[in-house]
């Protein structure tokens, strides 16, 4: 894992760092190094807690986003990732994950609920995404204390 994430990578986006489509093209990049790694290693469900960790961070960020600059588009776009999540739990019910990963997996499928339940909505409010928002704080506050 250390190749994937290595001096290389950070030297590259600190010389990047003003130009998104180029972090955004090293930090996947290295995603993908570590991927290739952890299967290569037989190691595919923690490649899938990987994926997951990162899906659970780019939704509580876009989360607080929407409590501060509440838009329609920004409330929309937290829930075209309900498409994403129920491809995120095809990935991890076909991934062989330990007790801990099976409780994110769980708690991925109740916030599926949470998510088809605001898309059946005609309210985009910020109360739209509320039970979201907390699920997923909940969650991201389960994952870090337990690393």
């Amino acid at each position: 894992m250390a190749t994937a994430f290595d001096e290389n990578m950070r030297d590259r986006m600190d010389v990047n760092k003003e130009n998104r489509d180029s972090t955004l093209e090293i930090i996947a990049g290295s995603f993908k190094k570590a991927d290739q790694l952890l299967k290569e290693n037989n190691r595919p469900g923690t490649s899938s807690l990987i994926l997951s960790g990162a899906w659970v961070e780019g939704i509580y960020i876009s989360c607080e986003i929407a409590k501060t600059i509440t838009t329609e588009s920004i409330i929309k776009t937290i829930l075209t990732q309900e498409e994403s999540l129920k491809h995120l739990i095809t990935l991890l019910e076909a991934s062989n994950l330990d007790e801990g990963g099976k409780m994110i997996l769980d708690d991925l499928k109740n916030l599926q609920q949470s998510f088809a339940t605001a898309n059946q909505s005609t309210d985009r409010s910020l109360g739209c995404i509320k039970d979201i928002a907390t699920k997923i704080s909940a969650l991201r506050k389960k994952i870090v204390e337990t690393l």
